[in-house]
Protein backbone atom coordinates (compact mmCIF):
# COMPACT_ATOMS: atom_id res chain seq x y z
CA UNK A 1 0.00 0.00 0.00
CA UNK A 2 1.30 3.44 -0.88
CA UNK A 3 0.57 6.56 1.12
CA UNK A 4 1.23 10.27 0.65
CA UNK A 5 3.03 11.51 3.73
CA UNK A 6 3.23 15.15 4.84
CA UNK A 7 5.60 15.94 7.72
CA UNK A 8 5.28 19.40 9.26
CA UNK A 9 8.40 20.76 10.97
CA UNK A 10 8.77 23.74 13.32
CA UNK A 11 12.01 25.28 14.65
CA UNK A 12 13.32 23.31 17.61
CA UNK A 13 11.95 24.53 20.92
CA UNK A 14 9.29 26.80 19.37
CA UNK A 15 5.62 26.18 20.04
CA UNK A 16 3.90 25.71 16.65
CA UNK A 17 1.71 28.80 17.12
CA UNK A 18 4.76 31.00 17.74
CA UNK A 19 6.83 29.64 14.85
CA UNK A 20 7.53 32.11 12.06
CA UNK A 21 8.49 29.30 9.71
CA UNK A 22 6.96 25.89 9.17
CA UNK A 23 8.45 23.42 6.71
CA UNK A 24 6.38 20.71 5.08
CA UNK A 25 8.18 17.76 3.55
CA UNK A 26 6.05 15.56 1.29
CA UNK A 27 7.02 12.06 0.15
CA UNK A 28 5.50 8.65 -0.55
CA UNK A 29 5.77 5.78 1.87
CA UNK A 30 4.47 2.25 2.10
CA UNK A 31 4.38 2.04 5.89
CA UNK A 32 2.40 3.63 8.70
CA UNK A 33 5.09 3.07 11.36
CA UNK A 34 6.27 6.41 12.79
CA UNK A 35 9.92 5.29 13.08
CA UNK A 36 9.96 4.21 9.42
CA UNK A 37 8.34 7.50 8.36
CA UNK A 38 10.97 9.51 10.24
CA UNK A 39 13.76 7.47 8.58
CA UNK A 40 12.15 8.08 5.19
CA UNK A 41 11.97 11.80 6.01
CA UNK A 42 15.75 11.92 6.57
CA UNK A 43 16.39 9.98 3.35
CA UNK A 44 14.09 12.31 1.41
CA UNK A 45 15.70 15.55 2.55
CA UNK A 46 19.20 14.13 1.94
CA UNK A 47 18.25 12.99 -1.57
CA UNK A 48 16.61 16.29 -2.51
CA UNK A 49 19.61 18.32 -1.28
CA UNK A 50 17.38 21.11 0.03
CA UNK A 51 18.23 20.29 3.65
CA UNK A 52 20.20 17.52 5.21
CA UNK A 53 19.16 15.09 7.89
CA UNK A 54 21.55 16.72 10.41
CA UNK A 55 19.68 20.02 10.09
CA UNK A 56 16.30 18.28 10.42
CA UNK A 57 17.40 16.32 13.51
CA UNK A 58 19.09 19.18 15.32
CA UNK A 59 17.24 22.36 14.35
CA UNK A 60 13.68 21.24 13.62
CA UNK A 61 11.00 19.34 15.56
CA UNK A 62 8.36 17.19 13.94
CA UNK A 63 5.07 18.90 14.71
CA UNK A 64 2.68 16.68 12.78
CA UNK A 65 2.67 13.72 10.41
CA UNK A 66 -0.32 13.45 8.09
CA UNK A 67 -0.99 10.39 5.94
CA UNK A 68 -3.39 9.99 3.02
CA UNK A 69 -4.04 7.19 0.57
CA UNK A 70 -2.14 7.70 -2.68
CA UNK A 71 -4.65 8.17 -5.51
CA UNK A 72 -7.66 6.64 -3.75
CA UNK A 73 -10.27 5.26 -6.15
CA UNK A 74 -12.98 7.40 -4.54
CA UNK A 75 -13.61 11.11 -4.73
CA UNK A 76 -14.27 12.25 -1.19
CA UNK A 77 -15.94 10.85 1.88
CA UNK A 78 -19.51 11.01 0.56
CA UNK A 79 -18.66 8.91 -2.52
CA UNK A 80 -16.84 6.35 -0.37
CA UNK A 81 -19.70 6.14 2.13
CA UNK A 82 -22.28 5.93 -0.65
CA UNK A 83 -20.52 2.98 -2.24
CA UNK A 84 -19.90 1.14 1.03
CA UNK A 85 -23.58 1.30 2.00
CA UNK A 86 -24.80 0.45 -1.50
CA UNK A 87 -23.83 -3.23 -1.19
CA UNK A 88 -26.83 -5.45 -0.50
CA UNK A 89 -25.42 -6.70 2.81
CA UNK A 90 -25.20 -3.18 4.31
CA UNK A 91 -28.08 -2.00 6.46
CA UNK A 92 -26.72 1.25 7.94
CA UNK A 93 -23.64 3.19 8.93
CA UNK A 94 -22.07 5.44 11.56
CA UNK A 95 -18.96 7.63 11.36
CA UNK A 96 -16.66 8.24 14.33
CA UNK A 97 -13.15 9.67 14.14
CA UNK A 98 -11.67 8.32 10.93
CA UNK A 99 -13.64 5.08 11.19
CA UNK A 100 -16.75 4.20 9.27
CA UNK A 101 -18.84 1.50 10.94
CA UNK A 102 -21.13 -0.38 8.58
CA UNK A 103 -24.03 -2.44 9.91
CA UNK A 104 -24.22 -5.68 7.96
CA UNK A 105 -26.81 -8.45 7.93
CA UNK A 106 -25.87 -11.25 10.34
CA UNK A 107 -23.72 -13.91 8.70
CA UNK A 108 -22.91 -11.67 5.72
CA UNK A 109 -19.83 -9.95 7.21
CA UNK A 110 -17.18 -12.00 5.37
CA UNK A 111 -18.85 -11.55 1.98
CA UNK A 112 -19.25 -7.84 2.59
CA UNK A 113 -15.58 -7.43 3.55
CA UNK A 114 -14.50 -9.28 0.39
CA UNK A 115 -16.60 -6.94 -1.76
CA UNK A 116 -15.10 -3.86 -0.08
CA UNK A 117 -11.55 -5.19 -0.52
CA UNK A 118 -12.12 -6.00 -4.19
CA UNK A 119 -13.89 -2.74 -5.02
CA UNK A 120 -11.53 -0.48 -3.02
CA UNK A 121 -8.23 -2.35 -2.58
CA UNK A 122 -6.60 0.33 -0.35
CA UNK A 123 -9.18 -0.31 2.36
CA UNK A 124 -8.76 -3.04 4.95
CA UNK A 125 -12.18 -3.65 6.48
CA UNK A 126 -12.27 -5.62 9.71
CA UNK A 127 -14.97 -7.24 11.75
CA UNK A 128 -15.63 -4.98 14.74
CA UNK A 129 -18.31 -7.20 16.28
CA UNK A 130 -21.07 -9.42 14.97
CA UNK A 131 -22.95 -7.43 12.34
CA UNK A 132 -20.52 -4.45 12.37
CA UNK A 133 -17.64 -3.97 9.91
CA UNK A 134 -15.13 -1.18 10.58
CA UNK A 135 -13.38 0.64 7.73
CA UNK A 136 -10.51 3.13 8.18
CA UNK A 137 -11.34 6.06 5.89
CA UNK A 138 -8.00 7.74 6.54
CA UNK A 139 -4.83 5.90 7.50
CA UNK A 140 -3.17 6.85 10.80
CA UNK A 141 0.44 6.80 11.85
CA UNK A 142 1.24 3.94 14.23
CA UNK A 143 3.69 4.43 17.07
Amino acid sequence: MKYDCYVELVPKGKPPREANTIKVIQFNTNTLQRSDIVSRLYETVDRRNNLDSYVIRNYWDIFEVDIDFTDPPWDGFSELTGKLISFDEATGWKYSGNMLYISVQDGQEAGYMKKVESYYPPLSPRLEQSGIVAVDTKPEVED
